[in-house]
Formats: structure tokens, sequence, C-alpha cells
């Protein structure tokens, strides 16, 4: 019987297009509106961590909303552009002309001058974007900041509407607007969006996008609601039908409208709103967004599912089993109001990614209230009544073939007795997760996670080899920590981790083995818990195989801690006086790994060895790819590969040996030591040319550094920020500095 009273299924297409798609500015690209004055209390890696959740679940940036005379802009500004630039995020100012009034010229030009040129900064046409919260009254302000700093101007003015985008053309370089929530009980359509895009002629729009909003905040003059419902997941289709140059999404953090889809922040919650915002968190909208994101940006075109996911959404109890407080459907300011209750549905909401045919099961409670079977691999939304006096939390599954892929249970209740005696016409959110393909329960969020790790020996210096990766489903800072691992986006592979050399029987020791002293347990141990369950040791961070067991416990070799010295001056094991010499593995010499660390060793951008590891991108970007055989060179395989000569190995100019690479692009720079550094840009890098005088290296080879690869200087920038020292600099000629490791200081 439930099957047939389910709203509605949707089952997205695998491509399509609308005749009256929007004229695009470029690449495709998504924003969340986010409200400043609500991070009073963030510090700069607070703003970082909050980033780093919207780049997992692809938001190119967020609208920094500003009011007119807040002492929080000047504070967090600065904050916020510094983490956005070490995490490779972009920002533009939204400037809120109707919280605190309208700004004057001369407060418009300042703020902008002090972020315009900053990296963080999106910029449109080279232009720094500039959007507002209404201000028509003062678009004649524009001209004249305009003459001081140039931009690129896409304001909401809705309060115009679309004839006064018509009238204004002169003055905007695209349009923005509020209107993303249905009038009364129905669903949103597309009528609002077409009427700015034919309005804007060739001039780009930029769609607001939000999954829910009610307010119930007096003191301001706000109580009222418009529907949800389904609204996140039709929106995203109108998105994808429309192909807007640029999407915003209605919010971040504006808890008091209920529409935000970021972490609680209980500082940032304005006063009356915590009764209905305390415990409902929104988070899981973010699960499935990469998905539709990805349509978004390619034409229609979905991406392949590779993993079953899903979320959920309802209200608490059945609006009408509550006091509705006073609360209106609709805005009264401008609308007609009407019933709440007539708007919102008793229902629960829930969108699902499926890899192939499967079913999904619902449950209030211990009761079975929906199943829907679906043949094929696809995006499917559906809803199922709460009103037939179903009560209890609520589970939904995805089974195959027998067997549970994915099952999450909500950490609230449906009850028939809210809190207070009044219907909570917020709503409470789960899903699966963002990283993860198999979630068993999810609980209430009430305060984002700010700290980098959850113990001492979760140490920031901790690096390299004494760190062993989590897993695959602990891949952002909430699912790190939560697993009870160490958490540092910054500070090498794995971004997830355990701080223990080794973990297995106690007979591997704490020390791992050189790769002459291992005998491989076999690909079947690809993992540590299925090496570990094999009596085996486990340390994927230092060297071949991972998963190992000892040859002997007599004659073993160890890999030095990051604690020595990490460019070595004198060796064991010889390199070829001149010549090319002979590369037969990745490191460019017959070495074993102990051999090879003897011989010489990498630094990363922490001072961790990492001249025997498989790195990640999150720091380096390309350096000197397609050279992984180098010669005369130890190779770490650093997304590209960063190469160092060991010291006094060679009296000659040192030349690629491979052609058509970005190596090949040559400076040579003589030395007092005779040797050579050279760089795939033309920009010397003072501080590498400084390392080799010092006499520590002969020649540190970079490939493809700041002019191809951009985001290399977020990264650097990053670094200093954690207040690293003598690690990484920046250079505003746009030279970048990698310097020696902190040991050889």
């Amino acid at each position: 019987m439930v099957l047939d009273i389910l709203r509605t299924v949707f089952v997205l297409a695998s491509a399509f297009l609308a005749a009256n798609a929007a004229p695009a500015a470029g690449p495709r690209s998504v924003f969340a509106h986010f409200m400043v004055d609500n991070a009073a209390s963030y510090s700069q890696s607070n703003w970082a961590s909050d980033m780093l959740l919207a780049q997992q679940a692809g938001i190119d940036g967020f609208a920094l909303n500003i009011p007119s005379s807040s002492p929080n802009t000047a504070v967090q500004l600065p904050l916020a552009y510094a983490a956005a630039q070490s995490v490779g995020f972009s920002l533009f100012l939204s400037f809120d002309f109707d919280g605190e009034g309208p700004f004057t010229e001369s407060q418009l030009v300042s703020i902008l001058q002090s972020v315009s040129s900053l990296p963080a900064q999106f910029l449109v046409n080279g232009l720094p974007f500039v959007s507002t919260f209404e201000g028509p009254a003062q678009a004649s302000l524009w001209a004249a900041v305009r003459q001081t700093v140039p931009l690129f101007l896409v304001p909401d003015w809705g309060s115009l509407g679309p004839a006064g985008v018509t009238t204004n053309l002169a003055i905007i370089d695209g349009a923005f607007q509020w209107g993303t929530w249905p009038t009364g009980a129905t669903n949103m359509n597309t009528d609002l969006d077409s009427a700015y895009i034919d309005a804007l002629g060739s001039k780009p729009y930029m769609m607001p996008v939000s999954p829910w909003f009610y307010t119930n905040l007096p003191s301001l003059g706000k109580n009222w609601l418009w529907r949800g419902d389904d609204l996140w997941f039709d929106r995203w289709q109108e998105v994808i039908q429309l192909q807007p140059a640029f999407v915003e999404i209605i919010s971040w953090n504006d808890y008091g409208e209920s529409h935000y889809v970021g972490p609680i922040v209980e500082a940032g919650i304005y006063p009356g709103a915590q009764t209905y915002v305390d415990n409902m968190p929104h988070q899981d909208f973010l699960d499935l967004l990469p998905y539709f994101i990805s349509a978004y940006k390619n034409n229609g075109v979905y991406p392949t599912i590779t993993q079953d996911k899903l979320h959920f959404w309802h209200r608490l109890s059945p609006a009408a089993d509550g006091g509705n407080g006073g609360t209106t459907g609709n805005d009264g300011a401008y609308q007609t109001t009407v019933d709440p209750n007539s708007i919102v549905q008793d229902e629960i909401f829930v969108t699902v990614l499926l890899t192939s045919g499967a079913s999904v099961n619902v449950y209030i409670g211990s009761s079975l209230v929906s199943t829907q079977t679906y043949s094929s691999s696809g995006a499917y939304h559906f809803s199922v009544p709460f009103s037939n006096g179903q009560l209890g939390v609520v589970t939904v599954n995805i089974v195959r073939s027998g067997i549970t892929t994915v099952s999450v249970t909500g950490a609230q209740s449906i009850t028939d007795s809210p809190a207070n005696g009044l219907t909570n016409y917020n709503a409470y959110v789960a899903g699966s997760g963002l990283g993860t393909s198999t979630t068993t329960a999810t609980t209430a969020t009430t305060s984002s996670t700010t700290t980098a790790t959850v113990a001492a020996s979760c140490a920031s210096t901790i690096s390299g080899p004494q760190r062993i990766d989590c897993g695959t489903t602990s891949t952002t800072q909430v699912s790190c920590v939560t697993s009870g691992c160490c958490w540092n986006v910054l500070s090498g592979y794995p971004n997830c981790y355990y701080s223990s050399l080794v973990i297995g029987p106690a007979t591997c020791g704490t020390t791992p083995l050189a790769a002459s002293s291992r005998i491989n347990c076999g690909t079947s141990a690809s993992t540590s818990s299925s090496c570990v369950s094999s009596g085996c040791c486990w340390s994927p961070l230092s060297g071949s195989s991972y998963c190992y067991q000892p040859v002997s416990t007599t004659t073993t070799t160890t890999i030095p801690t990051t604690t020595t010295t990490t460019i070595t001056t004198t060796t064991t094991t010889s390199a070829p006086a001149s010549g090319n010499g002979t590369p037969s593995n990745s490191n460019g010499f017959t070495f074993s790994a102990a051999g090879l660390i003897e011989w010489a060793e990498a630094c990363d951008w922490t001072g961790g060895d990492i001249a025997n590891e498989l790195t990640t991108g999150e720091l380096c970007g390309s350096t000197c790819e397609g050279y992984s055989g180098c010669t005369r060179f130890t190779w770490t395989e650093y997304n590209g590969g960063t190469c160092w000569l060991k010291n006094n190995s060679a009296t000659g100019p040192i030349s690629n040996s491979g052609t058509g690479t970005v190596c090949d692009d040559q400076v040579d720079i003589t030395l007092s030591t005779g040797g050579f550094w050279f760089s795939g840009q033309k920009h010397a890098d003072r501080i590498a040319v400084e390392a080799i005088e010092k006499g520590k290296v002969d020649a540190v080879a970079f490939g493809a550094l700041f002019l191809v690869n951009p985001d290399l200087s977020v990264r650097f920038e990053k670094v200093k920020e954690l207040n690293t020292p003598n690690v990484a600099t920046y250079y505003s000629d746009g030279a970048l500095g990698y310097t020696d490791c902190p040991a050889l200081n």
C-alpha cells in the first residue's frame, strides 16, 4: 500500500540539456553562501576545515557575506583568504546591503582593495568577482568603485526582478537572485531562472540552489517557512537542465534560516535559533553533491556511479502534532501567507545512488514502511509518508542480491510529541557520508571539528614512514578522527593515519625492516587488517613489500627515522662517478631500500623522509614528471617526482637523461661545490641554490613549477601557515622556494 502513495520517483537520464541553457562564462563553478558574521569565532584552521569539506563535496568556493558595519569583517577576511589560499579554494565577496544598511563608496573600495589581488580571489576574465545581497538603490556607486578597483559585478538585486536586470545591464556583468524556494504548497520550477536568463542576454546568470527554509526569529521580524521537501533534489535537476554559468548554494552556515549545508557551529547560531537548529545536522545534504555537480559541469553527462550511496531527511513530527509558534507559510512582507502545515509534507525524502539494480528499504522504528526496487544503476529519489502513526528512528538501506551494501540509521526519532509542544519545521538529515560506501549509523553533529589531531601521538611532526594509512573509508577529518586516527592534510601521506611505525605481531618490532630482510606475504594480504590477520608485519610507507615476514631476526637493516639528516654527505653504497649510470628501477640505480636510504635521502615539506615512499599530490603537484628514470639522482615519486643529486657524485654539468620532458628546460648555475642545479622554469630558486651552496647537495631538479602548475604556490603558503620553519618559501615574483630539510640547518 505504501508503494501506491509514494509521491514521486525520479530516474536521472544519462545526459540532457534544455533549449534555453544559460550562456556560460568559462568553466562552470559552484559556490556556497557563507555568513562571515556567523564565523566570528573562527581561526584560520576552522576556515580551512570548512573549505576542505566543501571541496570534497565539489564546491569551488565561498561567497562571503559581509554586512556594512560588522567588526568581524576586518578580522575574518584575512583568515579566510589565507586559509583558502592554503587549500586551493576560491572566494569572493557578497556585500550585504540589507542586514546593517548600505555600504559607502569608500568602504567598498577599501575592502575590495584588501582582497582583490590575493591568490584565493575568484576571477572572471581576470577581474575580481563581486556580488551583493540586495543594494539596487546604491547601484550608481559601482561605476565610481570600478574607477579604482576593476571588478566583475554579479549582484543579487532580486527585489527588482528580471525587469530590473534589463534596466541595469550597463552597470552589471551578470546577475544572481535569491528566489530559490517555491511559493505556497507547490514545488520549485525554473520560470524565474529562465526570466533572468532571458533578461541577461549574453551575460552570465548565477543560479541559486537551497535545500530548505524555516526561520523563527521574532527579534528580527522573521517567522515563516517555504517548502523544502524535495527541493534539494529537484533544484539540482534544474541546474543540470539550465546549465547556468555559476551556481550559488544558499547557504553554508546561515543557521537562523535553516538552509545550512555545512557543519553546525554552536557559536555561529543566532540567539533564539538554537531551539530548531541544535541536533538537526544538514551536513549529509553534501553526500551526493559530487555526482550532481559533475553532471552540471559536464553538460548534463552524469558520471559513472562507483559506490552505492544514500541520504534522507525528514522533520521530527507530523506538522499538526504541535503548535506552529506563529509561523506562517510564505513571507508576509510581500506574499500572501498561508497555514504552514499546508506547505510542508509529513514525509521522509530519500535519494540514492546505485551502481546497479537493487532494493531500497525504509524503516520507521522496527517497521518496514517502504521497499523500492530498481533494475539498473542511477540516481533515484522518492518519499514515504510518516503521518500514519509510525514512530521511531528512520533506517534506510540498500540491498543487492541479499547483501546490504549501505545502511544508515538516523539519530533523531519521529515522534508525536514535539519538544515544548511546538512543531520544529527544520529538517533532520542523515546519510552515508561523502567518502564512505557503507555506514551503519549517523549521529547528530552540533559543532564542527576544528582540531587537526586526536592525541599527543598525532603531533604534526610525525611524517612519512611513521604514518600508516587508516584506510580509504576515513577520507574526511570527521570520519578520520571518529575512527581514532590522526588527521593532518598538510604533513605528508596519508592524510588520515596511525602514528605507529609498524603494526602486526610483536615479532615485527616497531621499526620496519629493509627490503632485503623481508619476505613478501603475498598479494592477498593487501590491507593492514588482512596482513596482520595473516600473522605478518604491515608498514606501507617504508619499502616494498608493505606486508612482509622477516627473513631472519639476527641480520636486519633499519630505515632511519626522520630525526636523521635527510640529505647525507657520506655513503656506504657508491653511485656512478660519471656518466649517466644505468637506471634499473624508479630510483635510478639498483639499490636495496636500505642502500638507497644510505646513499641519499629526500625530504617532504615537514622534514619527513620520503626517499622510498609513494606520496600524494596533496602538497606538491607535478614536479619533474616523466623523469622517473633520472640518473645519478635519488628519485622520489612525489606525484611526478623530485630528484636529489648526491653530494660530490658528479663534477660536470648535469643534464636530463631523457628527452621531451619538462626537465629539459635547463638552467645551469655554477656553484662552489662544482655542482649544477636546473629547473623546469627559468626562475632561479634561491633557497634551493642556497642549500646547494651549503654543500649538502649538488643539485635539486624541479620541473613544471609555478607557471605550469599555479596551485603549487598554494601548497607553499599552506605549509608556512602551519609555522613549519625552514621548509617552504613563496616569492612574489613567481619563483618558488623549496628549502633543504630542517635537519640541514
